[in-house]
This record gives C-alpha cells, sequence and structure tokens, in this order.
C-alpha cells in the first residue's frame, strides 16, 4: 500500500516500519510480514500520539527542541530512526530580550514622582530623582560692606570684594613703642563708631659699638686668622649685626700682638698693665696699645682671674682685694667683678 493510500506523511514511512520490525521481532528484511490493517490503524494513531508530545515539549522548552528525524538502512536492510542534536530556540531567547527592552521602556515612561530640592541663589528648584528644574535661581540678595565685612548675600552668605576698613580721627597713645616692644594706640571709627584698637610698630635700634666675640690670631709664621664682632643696640642691647673682621699689622704690631697672646697665656693682666708689659719689652706705645686692643681680652675675667691668684697666695678682705686689684691697673667696676667672682 502507497504511503498516500494509509494516511501517513512522507517522514512517517521509517517510524512506522521500525515499530513494525521491533514489534514482531524481526532481524531482517527476509522475513517480513505486513501486519493486518487493525493493528497498522493502532499503530498510525500511536505514533500520531508520540508527534503531539514531541510538539507540546518543544513549544514548552526555552533553548532546545528535537529535530526531525532522518532515516537510514542498517545491516541487512533494517532501518531505524536516528535522533539530531537539539539546537538552541532563538525564538524563544528573542520572546525574553523582547520583554526585557519592553520592560525597560515602560519604566521610562512612567512619569517622576519628584523630590524638589528648594531653588538657592545660583541654582533653580531641582529633583533629587530626575534632575529636572523648575522655574529661575533666586538671585543674591546684597548687603552692603561694612568696615569689618566686605559685600556679602544675605540668602547664602557668599562674599566679594573686600572691607571698607575703619576710618579714624585721632589716635591716642597707650603705649609708647619702643626698639624691642610694638606701641599700641585707639581711636574711634568715623564711619561705625566702633573703638578701634591698632599696634605702633617698633623704632629702629640705636647702634652701639663693636664688641669682639672672636680675636684675629696670629700664627708663628705671621698669618692672620679673621676673627668676629658683633654690633649692640645701645638701648636694648639686642645683637644688630655680626661679622668677620681682620686688622693690618706691621712687623712691630705683628710682634707686639703674639707678644700680648702670650703673657695673657701665663697669667692674668688688666689692659693698662699689659700696656706698661709690653712697653717694658721694648714695644712702642703705638704698637703695644694697638696689640692690647686688639688681642680679644675681657678684662672682667682677666680681674677674676687676677683675684684667685692673690687668694692662692694669701688672704684678702673684699675691700683689701679690691685695692689690690685697682692697684694692678682694673677699674673700680672691674674690680668688684674680680671681688665677687671669688666670693668676697
Amino acid at each position: 500500500m502507497d504511503e498516500d493510500e494509509r494516511g501517513l506523511e512522507p517522514g512517517e514511512t521509517g517510524q512506522v516500519q521500525s515499530e513494525n520490525n521491533e514489534a514482531a521481532g524481526l532481524e531482517n528484511s527476509d522475513n517480513f510480514e505486513a501486519p493486518p490493517a487493525k493493528e497498522r490503524d493502532e499503530i498510525k494513531s500511536e505514533i500520531e500520539g508520540l508527534q503531539d508530545e514531541q510538539e507540546d515539549a518543544a513549544s514548552s522548552s526555552v533553548d532546545e527542541e528535537v529535530s526531525s528525524a532522518s532515516i537510514s538502512e542498517g545491516k541487512g536492510g533494517k532501518e531505524y530512526i536516528k535522533k539530531q542534536s537539539k539546537p538552541v530556540d532563538l525564538r524563544k531567547i528573542m520572546g525574553v530580550i523582547g520583554a526585557i527592552v519592553f520592560l525597560i521602556v515602560v519604566v521610562q515612561l512612567i512619569p517622576c514622582q519628584h523630590e524638589w530640592v528648594p531653588a538657592t541663589c545660583e541654582s533653580p528648584k531641582t529633583c533629587k530623582k530626575c534632575e529636572a528644574t523648575e522655574g529661575e535661581p533666586l538671585g543674591h540678595d546684597w548687603q552692603k560692606a561694612t568696615c569689618e565685612e566686605p559685600r556679602t548675600c544675605k540668602r547664602c552668605g557668599e562674599q566679594k570684594g573686600k572691607s571698607l576698613g575703619h576710618v579714624c580721627g585721632d589716635w591716642a597713645v597707650e603705649k609708647e613703642a619702643s626698639c624691642s616692644e610694638m606701641g599700641i594706640e585707639k581711636g574711634t571709627c568715623l564711619r561705625c563708631g566702633k573703638e578701634v584698637t591698632q599696634t605702633i610698630e617698633k623704632l629702629p635700634h640705636t647702634e652701639g659699638e663693636w664688641v669682639i666675640t672672636r680675636p684675629v690670631s696670629v700664627a708663628s709664621d705671621g698669618a692672620l686668622t679673621p676673627g668676629t664682632r658683633e654690633m649692640f643696640c645701645a638701648v636694648c642691647g639686642e645683637t644688630i649685626s655680626s661679622e668677620t673682621y681682620t686688622i693690618e699689622m706691621t712687623t712691630s704690631q705683628k710682634n707686639a700682638f703674639r707678644t700680648a697672646l702670650s703673657y695673657l697665656d701665663l697669667m692674668a693682666f688688666s689692659y693698662s698693665g699689659l700696656i706698661e708689659q709690653l712697653e717694658f719689652e721694648g714695644y712702642t706705645t703705638e704698637d703695644a696699645t694697638f696689640a692690647v686692643d686688639n688681642c680679644g681680652a675681657d678684662w672682667n675675667e682677666q680681674a677674676a682671674e687676677k683675684a684667685a691668684d692673690y687668694l692662692d697666695l694669701m688672704g684678702f678682705s673684699r675691700y683689701g682685694l679690691i685695692d689690690q686689684l685697682m692697684f694692678e691697673g682694673f677699674t673700680y667696676e672691674q674690680a668688684v667683678y674680680g671681688a665677687d667672682a671669688v666670693g668676697l
């Protein structure tokens, strides 16, 4: 019987043949016998039921579907059904993507339930969610500048420009300025009426004498090493400046200078006593004075050292020691400093 006469689709032939062969237990095509018509109708109904189940499964699957069966011939002419791989269902994927796009469009079309931030001087009313704006900025409400504050917005506090500054008539000095401290003066502002206090700059220092802090030294070969000296303010005593210095010496002055330093290494001398000693050595008064002026000795310390030397030899009262030091050529102030230094 032809396929058309049996009511079967062309692709169903292999399935029917396979089912009939398996039911009859046939091993090859030589002993194959066609089943009765009633059994063929039952088989046809079962095949149609299987096809319906396959179509339902394909429609419910997202990723795969069963492909159509192909017919192939095996050993002994036996026919069987070969299942192919199950491809991805693109229709399902496209459906999901379309649903997502639809949801995005719908969300965008939903109107925003605005949460408005009030307008400021420079920004209009603005929605926190969608950043939509409405209206215009408020603009600054400027308050005029004062003596102490620049132009200021009453609403947001922004400032522009500079303060006007106080304008005072007469100033009353409360504390005079000196070279070590600033002064103070007060006045009343003509614009705002506020009492104003301001400082007075320090006065310049008064230059005093140069004081040698490290004397020029003379080597045995006559080479000079510069010394240092400082200038102090005659009023407050603060150091104004310092510098290195050197001196120009003749040969006789160099010799007198070296002799003076040698004597100071041996014992204490007063200013006048050292000049006399150098003169005793044959130096001129000019050379001796030059050497003593530049030797860098601290005459107060020389008096203290001399007082200690006397006390090592014998006992002295305070007044007796002061008199002895003055006899050595120290001034009264230097002699008193020496007596104080040794505890008298």
